[in-house]
């Protein structure tokens, strides 16, 4: 119940803009999922790990993208429920590339 409530409050950050009090939220309804949340709370585990990896995307988390992403892989119960996190994971891993890029472009522009 209380981590539903986290990730409805989470979405409502978001819709303001407020991904740092969205990240909160959506780690602490992960918090509260429990042991076996793969099992007794499958879907909201999904929303809560896919909604925390797109806030943690939008704040530059990288390690936290990435272990987010990796847990919702090793759980999905079919390809759909991990393909956000995919896309997520693929789309820091761009910005990474992007941004590494118009360093060292900067760097010889001197």
């Amino acid at each position: 119940m209380i981590a539903g409530l986290n990730l409805k409050a989470g979405r409502l950050s978001i819709a303001l803009s407020d991904y740092t009090t969205a990240f909160t939220l959506f780690e602490h309804g992960i918090s509260y999922l429990g042991d076996d949340k793969w099992t007794s709370q499958y879907e909201l585990s999904i929303d809560l790990f896919d909604s925390a990896a797109e806030a943690a995307c939008v704040l530059n988390k990288r390690s936290v993208v990435k272990s987010r992403v990796e847990e919702v892989v090793a759980h999905a119960k079919c390809f759909d429920d991990s393909l956000n996190c995919k896309y997520l994971l693929l789309c820091d891993i761009m910005l990474l590339l992007i941004l590494s890029f118009f360093f060292l472009s900067n760097e010889y522009d001197g």
